[in-house]
């Protein structure tokens, strides 16, 4: 039982830590947000939160990048 708990422990924490980061960008403003989920909307646009303002956009025309966690916090902590 206690090997169950560990394990099962063990997965949660891998599953936690393994999260996408996205740095998309509006080309026709140059306006970059920060997101840890995109969904994809019909007709090629996108639905983010912007982890900056805590507002939800949608972008019809975006460049999507997936980034590490890093970077991910260096854009959404920088001033």
């Amino acid at each position: 039982m206690k090997n169950y708990v560990i394990v099962m422990l063990l997965c949660v924490l891998c599953l936690c830590g393994c999260s996408p980061y996205y740095r998309i960008t509006d080309p026709a403003t140059d306006h970059v947000y920060y997101a840890r989920d995109v969904k994809n909307l019909s007709g090629g646009a996108v639905k983010l939160e912007d982890e900056r303002s805590g507002k939800i956009v949608t972008l019809q025309n975006s460049e999507v990048e997936k980034i590490a966690e890093e970077a991910y916090n260096q854009g959404v902590y920088a001033k």
